[in-house]
């Protein structure tokens, strides 16, 4: 986990952990060269399919982490960004209603923090109403930034508290 905060005490900005980004990358190379070695005739489609998806994909998808500005969470007095593949969403303090932890499945694999609008919120309703039915978040976060999910809610929450009391 990288944490830097700005010459102002009042900015916060989070990133992915390298290391796992080059194990990602590490992986996918070791998946590719294990898939390489064991195509034949018969199967050579499929190989080629699980090469191109599974390393091809996310050996990109870690390099892409690796790129300054890529992927980050920057947390100031107004609200947070969260960027994800060089596209950045802006999301005011006073537009949330609540953060939480998503549970992805029952062994709690993958966990990330999920957040509801405040009532009356009106923009993107019909995919927020898919996404809660889905996960019981209106969104989420694209990753904890090398936090636990827990501990990245209780964060958020922390800065959500504090500019409510500002106001």
């Amino acid at each position: 986990m990288s944490t830097r905060r700005e010459q102002s005490n009042e900015v916060v900005i989070l990133r992915h952990s390298r290391v796992r980004a080059l194990v990602i990358v590490a992986v996918c190379f070791v998946a590719i060269a294990g898939l390489w070695s064991i195509r034949d005739e018969e199967g050579r489609v499929t190989v080629w399919v699980a090469i191109t998806l599974f390393g091809g994909f996310g050996t990109f998808a870690g390099i892409l982490r690796l790129l300054p500005g890529a992927s980050y969470l920057r947390l100031d007095p107004a609200g947070f960004t969260y960027c994800a593949a060089f596209f950045p969403v802006r999301v005011p303090w006073c537009d949330v209603a609540e953060f939480g932890v998503v549970e992805k499945d029952a062994a709690h694999a993958y966990a990330t923090v999920g957040f509801n609008f405040v009532p009356g919120y009106t923009k993107n309703s019909a995919g927020r109403e898919l996404a809660k039915s889905v996960n019981g978040w209106e969104s989420a976060l694209p990753g904890t930034y090398g936090k636990r999910a827990e501990d990245l809610a209780h964060v958020m929450n922390e800065w959500l508290g504090r500019s409510r009391a500002s106001v």
